[in-house]
């Protein structure tokens, strides 16, 4: 009983305080303040949230309990995780606003059916350590987006990505190595 009670109490904050900004009116103080107490909200939901990790205002998640974020993440307004199934972000990682996860998709096999009428499969998504994702990035159920990628605005990401690659286009495609600064 205690659990439902938890879970409606951060569903009852996160609502209130999902569409708060006011990030050009209060001092930068009472907007971390704001952005806590959202982040905090998700975690009372049943998220599992690291330490230094914010969740900005108007971001749609519809299962918090199926979300996994690791230290000093930060999710960009207007983001919309669709996570029937789990989603895993990493340490580290930074995803820009208008950020778009997906873990389902339409079964659409049968010709002779409706295409809502074939069901869903899911599949988990996972964002790795030190991840950058640009403004209005799309990643689709299934994929990887394996340690230290740069992902370029707009992208959509249909297949899991290597390591240390800058990504860009639809579908999201290998654009350059990203190298070491040796200075």
């Amino acid at each position: 009983m205690i659990s439902i009670l938890k879970r409606l109490f951060g569903a009852l904050i996160y609502v209130i305080l999902k569409h708060i900004s006011l990030r050009f009116l209060l001092p930068k103080k009472y907007i971390h303040f704001i952005e806590v107490l959202r982040t905090e909200s998700l975690v009372l939901q049943g998220a599992r949230i690291g330490k230094g990790s914010i969740v900005r205002d108007n971001v749609f998640i519809i299962y918090p309990k199926n979300l996994i974020i690791g230290k000093n993440v930060t999710i960009g307004s207007y983001s919309k995780i669709f996570n029937y199934e789990k989603v895993i972000i990493e340490d580290e990682a930074e995803l820009g606003p208008g950020l778009h996860i997906q873990t389902n998709d339409h079964i659409w096999s049968d010709i002779s059916m409706p295409l809502g009428k074939q069901g869903s499969k899911y599949e988990q998504i996972k964002i790795g350590y030190g991840v950058f994702l640009g403004a209005n990035v799309t990643i689709l159920q299934g994929c990887i987006v394996d340690k230290l990628c740069v992902v370029a605005a707009g992208s959509v990401v249909t297949k899991n990505l290597k390591t240390g690659f800058l990504y860009g286009g639809i579908p999201a495609k290998e654009i350059q190595q990203i190298k070491e600064n040796k200075s």
